[in-house]
C-alpha cells in the first residue's frame, strides 16, 4: 500500500517511463494483489510475473511456519516487544559467508526446514557462502503475525490490531478483507504470468487454485500459468535449471508482449 507506490514512482521518475514490469517472488507477490485491492497500482505497470504467487496461504506446508502457528513463539516475541527478525548487522552478514563455505549442505538443508525438504540437491553449492548472506531474509515481527494470521484464518485479509485498535484503523472492529472486486478491476486489462513449483510448500496446490479462482476471468487472455516439476519456493532464483525452466520463460511472455504492443 506504502510500499510499492513508492518503488514504482521512483523507477519511473529515474527512467522517464510511464509504465513498467512487475517481476514479484512470493511477498512480492501478494503485496501486488493486496496493493491493488485498494489502489490503482496496476495502472503503472504494463505487465506482471509473479514467482511462487502467493494470496492464499491456510494450506501451507512449510515445517519452520507450521512450527510458529502451534507454538505460541511468535506470541512471545510480540510480548517481549521483539520486532527485527533475522536481521544481521554488516558485520555479521560479512562474517557468515566464511562461516558457510565448510558447512554448505548443512545451511542448505537448514534453509530447506523453510521452504520444504526435498532429496535432491538442486542448487550449485558453491554459491552457499553467498546465498547464506542473504537468505532468509529480514522482516519485522508484524509482517510475520500478519502471515501466521492469514495462515490460521485462511483469510486474505489486512492486519488485525485487535478490536480497539482496529476500530480506529478500519472504522470496524474484525480486520477486513482486500477487496477483491476493486483488485479485479484495477489488473483487468493487465498482462499476466505466474510460475509455480509443484512442491513449493508456500504455495500449495489448493491456495494456487484459489488465487487461479480469484483471477479466472483472465485465464487464456491476459492471464498464463506455468508448473515447474520438483520446485520448491525458493528454486525459482536459485536452482540450477532456473534459467531454463524461469528466466527463458519469462524473457519469451515479455517479448510477446512487447511484440503485441
Amino acid at each position: 500500500y506504502y510500499d510499492l507506490p513508492s518503488n514504482i514512482d521512483y523507477i519511473l521518475d529515474y527512467t522517464e517511463n510511464k509504465k513498467l514490469t512487475y517481476i514479484g517472488h512470493s511477498q512480492g507477490t501478494i503485496q501486488f494483489f493486496a496493493g491493488n485491492s485498494i489502489k490503482n497500482i496496476a495502472s503503472k505497470v504494463d505487465s506482471f510475473v509473479g514467482l511462487g504467487p502467493v494470496m492464499y496461504v491456510e494450506n501451507q506446508r512449510s515445517p519452520i511456519i507450521t512450527l510458529l502457528k502451534v507454538s505460541g513463539v511468535s506470541t512471545l516475541l510480540k510480548w517481549l516487544d521483539f520486532n527485527n527478525l533475522l536481521i544481521w548487522p554488516t558485520i555479521v552478514n560479512v562474517s557468515l559467508k566464511s562461516i558457510v563455505r565448510p558447512l554448505r549442505k548443512t545451511v542448505f538443508r537448514f534453509i530447506q526446514m523453510i521452504v520444504g525438504l526435498k532429496k535432491e540437491v538442486s542448487v550449485d553449492l558453491s554459491r552457499m557462502p553467498v546465498m547464506g548472506r542473504h537468505e532468509p531474509g529480514g522482516t519485522n515481527l508484524q509482517n510475520m503475525m500478519h502471515w501466521l494470521q492469514m495462515v490460521v484464518t485462511g483469510n486474505f485479509a489486512r492486519y488485525n490490531y485487535g478490536k480497539e485498535e482496529n476500530l480506529r484503523v478500519y472504522g470496524q472492529e474484525d480486520a477486513p478483507f482486500y477487496d477483491l472486486e476493486v483488485l479485479k478491476e484495477n489488473i483487468k486489462d493487465l498482462d499476466m504470468f505466474l510460475i509455480r513449483g509443484s512442491i513449493d510448500v508456500f504455495v500449495a496446490q489448493e491456495d494456487f487454485d484459489k488465487l487461479l479462482d480469484v483471477l479466472a476471468f483472465k485465464l487464456g487472455t491476459t492471464l498464463n500459468y506455468k508448473v515447474v516439476k520438483d520446485y520448491d519456493h525458493l528454486d525459482y532464483i536459485w536452482a540450477d535449471s532456473s534459467y531454463e525452466e524461469v528466466a527463458l520463460p519469462v524473457l519469451e511472455f515479455l517479448r510477446n508482449k512487447r511484440a503485441n504492443q
